[in-house]
């Protein structure tokens, strides 16, 4: 199954496309849900959103991170940067420290605050403006590389974090 958002003319979501293949296409749209499903759903994904920043991480890190990714989630650019659940400012920072600190070296609060800001209008034309932005050139690419393993990580964590809830009981 491949799942997709369906946006509107003007970039927006609007509903949720479930594709089993040829003639087993599915829309479920927002404006179909009652109110009382729409919140719950909305409640889900804002959940999901939060959890999952701190995936892999020590309590400092997880708290900076939930703290990041709520500001966005409440400055209204997680929706329309295309959806997804992709900090990529925030992984491509991550991915830079992580490369420094292994040479010895920081990332120095000036030079983060440059980055972001460079970084920032690349943010409203989406993940291919930051995959275009990552392969400009080899420093680059390895930032790329790090994202990559950096969300590698947090999903290994998620999937061993999802195993180790299972209550026995509802399933017996």
């Amino acid at each position: 199954m491949k799942r997709t958002f369906v946006l509107n003319g003007d970039g927006l979501h609007v509903g949720v496309r479930f594709d089993f293949g040829p003639g087993n296409v599915f829309d479920v749209m927002l404006a179909d849900l009652s109110a009382g499903v729409l919140a719950h759903a909305a409640c889900n994904g804002v959940g999901e959103a939060l959890r999952d920043t701190g995936a892999g991480k020590t309590d400092a890190e997880a708290l900076a991170a939930f703290l990041q990714r709520r500001d966005v989630l409440l400055g209204g650019a997680y929706s329309a940067r295309g959806g997804s659940r992709l900090d990529w400012i925030g992984d491509i920072v991550e991915a830079v420290q992580t490369l420094l600190a292994k040479s010895g070296k920081e990332l120095a609060p000036e030079k983060e605050a440059e980055l972001r800001a460079e970084l920032a209008p690349i943010e409203k034309a989406g993940t291919d403006a930051f995959k275009k932005w990552l392969s400009a050139n080899p420093t680059r690419k390895a930032v790329g590389k790090m994202v990559d393993s950096i969300r590698k990580e947090r999903a290994a964590a998620r999937a061993k974090q999802a195993t180790t809830e299972i209550d026995m009981g509802s399933i017996i």
